[in-house]
């Protein structure tokens, strides 16, 4: 066999392993059809992965048309696995799962973050002794928050951790021998999320993950585009309120300081003693502008009609509960970021993962909002998407090791 004929069969190989993977029951004349490789090269490679404890047959699909019945095959789900991590501030998670992603061992510990060498060389001794038990591992993803170079495996810099030029990948060799893929925790998110939807692969999707931080990942594709910086789809740090509140990278005003779950809380307990006390109004009879939680007046950019946006003035507050008053200001600030993102990215779906999605009034304000300010043409090719998969990133991180060892190009 030459060189470039055993190139081409790992590349079949990897082909067919990613098809079962997504299909997760198939036969070999319907891989060779999909795939559009020959019969044969197909038998050849079900063959050795049957021999190897890796696909088996599961039976015959009667059909009524002539000919031989198909032989139904699939992978088997604990012939390979990987394993996950996660890292967060004085946390860490550890999972291994099956080549579906199913988690089938987890452990979740506290760690001393504050100096990187010793809470990386905690992580990689408990890594070994998970991968101890599980000998069918392929590799070891690991997800944390912060700038992260994933190719090298470098986090240049960490905000939540405290990190800064921190090579997480040569540290964590010392004790991990299998293939490492360090990323942003978002990111991680991202794979392990989309993987659960239930809808056809977008040609480009925007994902926006909502927590205790505010992140994005942009995937054409299934794979994710990381930028020149490795910073692609950071739109927590989009400023949209100038005056707000100062976030943790310094600025105020940025979409995370503003929306993410520890401000909404403030917000809503602020708003709840307001009500108690009465001591706080907002007039029917003011302009076209209103106040907003920073103190700041925003003008409302769609006067002329209104109704087109939400179902009231956006200052008629009365008769809406403090919650609903909340979610209101939170789909505000987010429409200001998806209509950015719509137009400098025209992304073909976003993907809104946050823990306010049971929220009709804040899906309904988020949208109408984003309709009003957005072009019509780009918004009418967008799918927007809410979703509370709350996927943990361990289990993206683990997903993006399946996927490099199911990389062909």
């Amino acid at each position: 066999m030459t060189k470039g004929t055993a190139v081409l069969r790992q590349q079949n190989e990897k082909r067919v392993l990613a098809f079962l993977r997504k299909e997760r029951i198939s036969s070999r004349l319907d891989i060779a059809r999909h795939l559009k490789i020959s019969k044969n090269t197909v038998s050849l490679i079900v063959e050795k992965y049957i021999k190897q404890h890796i696909i088996q047959e599961i039976g015959i699909n009667e059909t009524s048309t002539a000919g031989r019945p198909k032989i139904k095959i699939k992978i088997i789900p604990n012939s390979l696995k990987s394993v996950g991590i996660l890292i967060q501030h004085n946390q860490g998670f550890l999972v291994v799962t099956d080549y579906y992603s199913r988690v089938i061992d987890s452990e979740i510990f506290t760690l001393n973050t504050s100096e990187p060498g010793r809470c990386l060389d905690e992580i990689g001794r408990r890594t070994a002794a998970l991968l101890s038990k599980h000998p069918e591992t392929l590799g070891v993803g690991v997800g944390m928050p912060g700038i992260v170079n994933p190719d090298k495996g470098f986090v240049h810099y960490s905000s939540h951790l405290g990190w800064s030029d921190v090579d997480v990948s040569k540290l964590l060799s010392l004790h991990i021998s299998l293939p490492l893929q360090v990323m942003n925790n978002v990111k991680a998110s991202a794979l392990a999320t989309l993987q659960q939807l239930e809808t056809e692969t977008a040609d480009s999707t925007f994902y926006i993950r909502i927590d205790e931080g505010v992140g994005g990942a942009f995937l054409i594709r299934d794979k994710l585009h990381f930028g020149g910086s490795w910073t692609a789809g950071e739109v927590g740090h989009l400023m949209i309120d100038p005056t707000g509140p100062l976030c943790q990278c310094g600025r105020n005003g940025c979409l995370e300081a503003l929306i993410r779950t520890k401000a909404v809380r403030h917000r809503l307990q602020q708003l709840e003693a307001e009500q108690y006390t009465g001591a706080h109004a907002i007039s029917n009879t003011e302009s076209e502008a209103h106040v907003s939680p920073w103190g700041n007046t925003v003008t409302d950019r769609n006067t002329e009609d209104k109704s087109v946006l939400i179902d009231a003035p956006l200052n008629a507050w009365e008769g809406l509960t403090p919650e609903d008053r909340v979610y209101t200001e939170v789909g505000q600030y987010l429409s200001t970021a998806l209509t950015h993102i719509i137009h400098l990215c025209n992304p073909k779906q976003i993907v809104i993962d946050s823990p306010y999605g049971d929220s009709e009034h804040f899906k309904q304000i988020t949208m109408r909002l984003t309709q009003g300010n957005t072009l019509r043409f780009p918004y009418e090719h967008t799918d927007i998407l809410f979703v509370q998969n709350r996927e943990n990133p361990a289990v993206g991180a683990a997903l993006s090791i399946i996927q490099n060892f199911e990389n062909y190009e």
